[in-house]
């Protein structure tokens, strides 16, 4: 099937892939070639395809995916390729949020941006795992 996957910025990738799995509101889900026309918001996770023995993973913050049954196309926010992180790195900052998120004076606001954060970077250790 054919896939694209753009930013307000640049289109990431142009190809073909085999299968593709992305994280909606209700998780992971999966398009393969045949795929009922499919709309679905994206959430803060992992997007990788698969094309033959290659697979590419990246991480993706936002957007939409609209899926038929000879292509998809991923409308993000922001998209970050995998093979571009540190593992260490990502690590750090899990652990840094951590130790953020349990101290006693975080306000809501900040709570809950930093929540985020979090979730962002388990998703980019989640694409790592690809």
């Amino acid at each position: 099937m054919k896939l694209q996957i753009v930013t307000p910025e640049a289109k990431v990738y142009e190809g073909e892939a085999e299968e593709l799995y992305a994280y909606g509101p209700k998780g992971e889900f999966g398009v393969l070639p045949g795929h009922v026309f499919y709309v679905s918001s994206l959430e803060i996770g992992r997007l990788y395809f698969r094309k033959g023995s290659e697979k590419r993973a990246y991480v993706v913050d936002g957007g939409f995916l609209v899926a038929d049954q000879d292509s998809v196309q991923v409308l993000a926010d922001k998209v970050e390729l995998a093979d571009q992180l540190n593992k260490a790195e990502v690590e750090k900052r899990l652990a840094d949020l951590d130790k953020r998120l349990t101290q006693e004076d975080v306000s809501p606001e900040d709570f809950d941006k930093l929540f985020n954060e979090r979730q962002y970077e388990e998703a980019r250790l989640s694409a790592l795992d690809v």
